[in-house]
């Protein structure tokens, strides 16, 4: 099923990313320190990326 940017595997974080004020490097490394070094995902990280993964698929959401 092909996807657009905003809808592929990285569209979550990007999302998250933007709502929140932070890099995209800086979310993603926040995201890999949660399996890498067991850290947590900071609470507004997680309720961003949450509300970003159970909303529905749109074409150019901006």
């Amino acid at each position: 099923m092909p996807c657009s940017r905003s809808s592929g595997p990285r569209g979550p974080l990007v999302e998250v990313s933007r709502q929140r004020g932070v890099t995209l490097r800086e979310g993603a490394a926040a995201l890999l320190a949660t399996t890498e070094k067991g850290q947590a995902l900071p609470e507004e990280m997680q309720r961003g990326l949450r509300r970003a993964l159970h909303r529905p698929p749109t074409a150019n959401r901006r």
